[in-house]
This record gives C-alpha cells, sequence and structure tokens, in this order.
C-alpha cells in the first residue's frame, strides 16, 4: 500500500499544476481566447512566452516578487492564490474521503474502485475552484467548465463500484432512475440543439459577455498587449495568503504521517439491519464522520481560511458592482415573463420524466428490461448502467432544486433571484458528488452567503452576491456533514413516512409552517434588498 502521506503529496503536487491550469482557463475563457492556443503561458502586458522555471506553480510568483521578468509589469496574486487554494482543496477532498471517510465507499487511491470516487471529487474541485473565481471577477460562469465536470462526472459513475449503490435494484430506483435518464437525454438534446451547436465567437473575437451568466454581463478581460487592471500585488497581505494557503496544506500532509491506514466500510449488505431498527450508518463503521483533533482542527482551519478568503475577495469593490446592479433592477418588469417562459421551456423534459416512470412503474415489459440492465455487471464490481442512472438522478436533483429556487423566488420577488450559471454549477456538483451532496450543500451554502455577506458588507455595501462561490464552499461541507446529514435525512424521511400513514393531519400543519417560514423568507428578502438599495 502506498503510504498516506505520499498519497497526500502527490494529491497537492496534483493541486499545484492544476491550479497552474485553471489560471490558464479563468483568464482566457472570459476574453474569448483559447486555452491551447499559445500553448505556453504568456504575460498580458508584453506578451512574451513565460519560461519553464518561472511558471512553476506559487515558487514562480514568489521568486519573481509577483513582477513579470521581462517587462517588469504586476503579476496578480490571482495567479499563486488560486495554484495554492487548488492543492489545499485537493488535500482536504483526499482526507475527507480517504482519511475520515466522510462519503462511504470511498477510500481515495487507497482502492483502485474507490479512486474512482476520488476522481470526481476532484474534478468538481477543479470546475469549482474556476467557476468561483469568474463568479467573483466577473458575476459569471462559463458553462463550458461546468458542463466539462458534469459529462466527466457522468463518464466517471460508469466506473463506480457496486457497494456505492447498494444491493440489487428496487421498483422505486429503477423508474426514478428511468426517469432521471429520460429527463437528462432530453434536456441534452434541447440544450445540443439551442446552445450548444449555436455558432460561438471566434478566438480573434471576444464575446461581450460570457455563457450563461449567474449574476449579470461579464467585464472585458485584459487582451495581450493592453494594460492590466490587475493592481501591483506582491504586497504582505498577498503574501501572507499564499504562505497560509501553502501552511495549511503542509499542515494536513503532516497529519497524513501519524494517520492510521484507512479501512473499508463493509458493503451495504452487511450492514442491514433487523426490520423496525433505527438506522444508524455510523454503527459499523469505525470512523467517526466528524474527525477527531489533531487532524479535524486542520480540515476545520482549511475550510476557515478558504471561508475568509471568499469573503475578502467578494468584498473587493468591482467596477461591475453597479452596473450589475443597474441590469438587474432594469430587467425587473421583465423577470416574471422571463421565467414562465423558462418553464415553458421545461415542460418537454418534465414530460419525458413523466413518460419514464409512468413506463416503467406499470409495463412489466419495459421494466423487466431495464432492472437488468441496470444490476448487469460487464465488469466484476461494476454496475455502469446504475451508475448511470445514479449520475442522472444527481443532475437531475439538483438542477430541478435549482430551477425551483429560480422560478419561485422571482415569481414571488419580481426579480431574478437564481442565475443560470449556478443551475449548471448544481448540475456539475450533481454529476460528480450525488444528488446529496448537491442538494444539502446548497442549504449549506445559503448560510455561509448570508454570513460571507455580513463580512464582505464590512468592505463593501452592495445588493449584488455572486453565489456560485459559496456553492462550491458549501458543497465541501457537505462532504464533510454527509454522514450526519445522511442520517439525519433518514430520520425526516422515516418521520414524514409514520406521519403520513398514522396522522396525516399533523404532516399537513407542519407543511404549512413550512409554508409560513418560506413567506417570512421573501419578506426579509424584500427588506434585506431595501436596506441595500436605498435609493429604491
Amino acid at each position: 500500500m502506498i503510504p498516506e502521506a505520499l498519497v497526500a503529496m502527490l494529491i497537492w503536487l496534483l493541486g499545484l499544476a492544476v491550479g497552474s491550469f485553471l489560471n490558464v482557463v479563468i483568464y482566457r475563457l472570459p476574453a474569448g481566447l483559447s486555452i491551447s492556443r499559445p500553448a505556453r503561458s504568456f504575460c498580458p502586458i508584453c506578451t512574451r512566452p513565460i519560461a519553464w522555471y518561472d511558471n512553476i506553480p506559487v515558487l514562480g510568483w514568489l521568486l519573481l516578487r509577483g513582477r513579470c521578468r521581462q517587462c517588469r509589469a504586476p503579476i496578480s496574486a490571482q495567479y499563486p492564490i488560486i495554484e495554492a487554494a487548488t492543492a489545499l482543496v485537493f488535500v482536504t477532498i483526499h482526507h475527507l474521503l480517504a482519511g475520515v471517510g466522510a462519503q462511504p465507499g470511498a477510500d481515495g487511491l487507497h482502492c483502485p474502485q474507490h479512486a474512482v470516487v476520488a476522481a470526481a471529487w476532484l474534478l468538481l474541485a477543479a470546475a469549482m475552484v474556476a467557476c468561483t473565481a469568474m463568479d467573483l471577477l466577473t458575476y459569471t460562469v462559463d458553462t463550458r467548465v461546468t458542463d466539462f465536470a458534469m459529462f466527466g462526472g457522468i463518464a466517471l459513475y460508469l466506473f463506480h463500484p457496486a457497494d456505492t449503490f447498494g444491493s440489487t435494484p428496487s421498483a422505486a430506483d429503477g423508474a426514478l432512475s428511468a426517469a432521471a435518464v429520460l429527463m437528462l437525454l432530453t434536456s441534452g438534446g434541447m440544450l445540443a440543439a439551442t446552445v450548444w451547436f449555436a455558432p460561438h465567437p471566434t478566438d480573434d473575437q471576444p464575446p461581450t459577455t460570457a455563457a450563461s451568466p449567474s449574476s449579470g454581463p461579464a467585464l472585458a478581460q485584459p487582451t495581450p498587449g493592453a494594460a492590466s487592471n490587475n493592481k501591483p500585488t506582491f504586497a504582505p497581505v498577498a503574501v501572507l495568503s499564499v504562505v497560509l494557503l501553502v501552511g495549511l496544506s503542509i499542515w494536513l500532509i503532516g497529519e497524513a504521517m501519524t494517520a492510521a491506514p484507512p479501512t473499508d466500510p463493509p458493503p451495504p449488505a452487511a450492514r442491514s439491519l433487523p426490520t423496525g431498527a433505527p438506522s444508524d450508518p455510523s454503527a459499523s463503521d469505525p470512523r467517526s464522520p466528524i474527525p477527531a483533533p489533531p487532524l479535524g482542527v486542520a480540515l476545520l482551519a482549511s475550510l476557515s481560511a478558504i471561508f475568509v478568503l471568499l469573503a475578502a475577495a467578494g468584498g473587493q469593490s468591482r467596477e461591475s458592482d453597479e452596473s450589475v446592479h443597474h441590469a438587474i433592477e432594469e430587467e425587473r418588469d421583465g423577470a416574471r415573463r422571463m421565467v414562465l417562459r423558462e418553464l415553458v421551456w421545461l415542460a418537454p423534459i418534465l414530460a419525458a420524466g413523466a413518460l419514464g416512470w409512468l413506463l416503467v412503474s406499470h409495463s412489466t415489459a419495459i421494466a423487466d428490461p431495464w432492472r437488468t440492465a441496470l444490476a448487469w455487471q460487464p465488469i466484476d464490481g461494476f454496475l455502469p448502467v446504475r451508475g448511470l442512472g445514479a449520475a442522472a438522478i444527481g443532475v437531475i436533483a439538483a438542477t430541478a432544486a435549482g430551477w425551483l429556487l429560480r422560478i419561485g423566488f422571482t415569481l414571488a420577488l419580481g426579480r431574478e433571484a437564481f442565475g443560470t450559471g449556478d443551475i449548471y454549477i448544481l448540475a456539475a456538483a450533481g454529476a460528480c458528488a450525488g444528488w446529496s451532496i448537491a442538494l444539502s450543500g446548497l442549504l449549506l451554502a445559503v448560510g455561509l452567503a448570508l454570513a460571507g455577506w455580513l463580512v464582505g458588507s464590512l468592505l463593501k455595501k452592495t445588493a449584488v452576491i455572486p453565489f456560485g462561490p459559496w456553492l462550491a464552499l458549501g458543497f465541501l461541507a457537505a462532504l464533510w456533514l454527509s454522514r450526519p446529514i445522511h442520517a439525519m435525512g433518514e430520520v425526516a424521511a422515516d418521520t414524514v413516512a409514520f406521519l403520513a400513514r398514522e396522522d396525516p393531519a399533523a404532516l399537513w400543519r407542519v407543511s404549512l409552517i413550512l409554508l409560513g417560514g418560506a413567506v417570512i423568507a421573501v419578506v426579509a428578502a424584500r427588506l434585506m434588498r431595501r436596506l441595500t438599495s436605498p435609493s429604491r
């Protein structure tokens, strides 16, 4: 077995390399430039290629003291921060999967099958870093990044180990997965016809807006030869931020040296409980969902550092703040009509899902072959069709939550309430991490965004909040808390089933209470908007 510390070190180095590539993606995609031409990185001021020894992640920027070797133009601290943050996120995910066992059936690189789960999470992490930086810089999300993560997650799910899906699919699983796959294929066909294969600007003609903005129009990025809008950033705060991110990574790698070798949790079939016994997903797993010190302290410090970094970055004033706010306000009159048109666009997808559910639920001629396909194992230990169904459920459940938020709150508030770019982010998370992480991450992101807004409001005052970064952090928090969240979800599901069977009136009362809470949330949102927009 590969030593745990060596695995953590390799993943950290991989994160640095991926972060260096993400800097290219973050700079070039919003500017309409090719990410492959030119192949080598270049200075945006003098356009000269950067030598390989100056392009070493983090170290190159520190040795150059944040300036181009050729023209001495300042190099933004964004570059080493992205590299160091990506590496830290990679190591954090590795510890959560392999060391803590936060997600059942995922043990990092210690098992070839489970390495697929880790690869899906690292793919999602890379996409989230890129989307976070774009959203913070331009209030946009380039959907080519989220599409790549979504399709990559679906492909990786085909190779997920069988023990992550449990035993033979039940009737409900069969109908649900069939509906989700049919909805995914229908939405993919509609997007291909209307978005993906639509004419795109050439590399020589930068687009005026990035694909599917999450909050508003894009900012023009500096082009080769133009003056950079990045401030000189080799300042003590920038250097300290980079050193802090690297130091936290080294701390986590150091913890890996003393970590006990992970043990595979028993498969779900071995953890079956007697009928009527309370479910306890951690009863047969020796690892605690919340790691004990000092690993727990290191992970908490890492997530806290990422939170502070996002809050500080979101609190920086940008030229687009006012323009984005005004653009949203100008669209207020047509916001409700816009989401109603989107609801009509979604109707064929909903119809496809209903058709898939009905066919598998009521037609034996279709249900039996589909369930046989779900249990098919071309390679021992892998269920590719079941994996496709699980990925489809993740994508559809996550995007459905996003569309419900967007349509419901836009109709209630009369203004765009949830960007389509954020829905693409949810789709990527659903494909790579599953529906439970995507939905619980969305809930956690709301609280994180509120806390981040309170911190950021100390630096600037604006009603425009990029939500994509908090979604990314919410997914990480959901991974850490996935086991207790799963346990609470089982308790909630059992409670709802009990009330529906024994006391339906109580279930209606609870529903009315939740509806009242939603109304209060809408009213509070209106009051918050008035406080942050005193001119209206």
